[in-house]
């Protein structure tokens, strides 16, 4: 399993877990209802393989996360549990940024996670 199916299974997880488990993000399903076409990150979905503890590995995931500092967070939360191209993402951000600073960040947000010891676990045994 590559890092961006890890964090795309994880934003769908951390979806299901604040929205009472429906399996889309509030913003996601507003969206989809108000005729909106819906646009996910890379168009699909991400399974793990059968008989994975998914809390275990979301936890590893969140822990992972929470050690980026705020603004790779924020981009790299908005990259993948919102919708949209990533021009607008940048542009509705707290604090927007050009899209060649969300792409960057975005970059530096990963390698974060690649070089996270408990991540690259995660990545060697899914």
């Amino acid at each position: 399993m590559k890092l961006d199916d890890l964090l795309l299974w994880w934003a769908e997880w951390s979806a299901k877990r604040e929205d009472g488990g429906l399996g889309f993000g509030v913003s996601r399903v507003n969206f989809w209802m108000s005729g909106g076409v819906v646009v996910g990150n890379t168009g699909g979905t991400a399974n793990l393989p059968y008989g994975v503890d998914v809390d275990s590995i979301a936890s590893v995931m969140d822990r992972a996360i929470c050690k980026l500092s705020t603004r790779r967070r924020e981009i790299l939360m908005v990259e993948y549990r919102e919708i949209g191209t990533q021009a607008a993402k940048a542009a509705g951000l707290k604090r927007p940024v050009s899209l060649d600073t969300y792409k960057r960040i975005l970059r530096n947000a990963r390698w974060n996670l690649e070089a996270d010891a408990d991540v690259k676990r995660l990545l060697k045994t899914c």
